[in-house]
């Protein structure tokens, strides 16, 4: 436990934590002929909340990731970067439901 412990309270740990994810957004904002500005409105958060995701300086929180999905029709999953094909059933999960 006390390596997980210095793994997770370590202070030098890289600002580029999820270096994909902005160039998705960038991508996807683009896609849609959506300003930062404009983007920033329909999800209720900052522009420069939206430039920072964009630009890999912070991620957005994980309660806006279904808004910003569902904002441009994706998953979740798509929005990480995996694609359909690579999301399979997990069948331990699945027997529960």
């Amino acid at each position: 436990m006390r390596g997980v412990e210095n793994m997770l309270f370590k202070k030098d740990i890289s600002p580029n934590v999820c270096p994909s994810m902005g160039k998705i957004l960038t991508d996807l904002r683009k896609k849609h002929n959506m300003t930062q500005e404009q983007l920033a409105e329909r999800l209720g958060v900052s522009p420069q909340a939206v430039s920072k995701w964009e630009n890999d300086a912070s991620c957005p929180d994980i309660a806006m990731l279904p808004v910003i999905a569902n904002e441009f029709g994706i998953t979740i999953d798509e929005l990480f970067g995996r694609r359909e094909s690579e999301v399979s059933a997990n069948p331990d999960i699945d027997s529960l439901i």
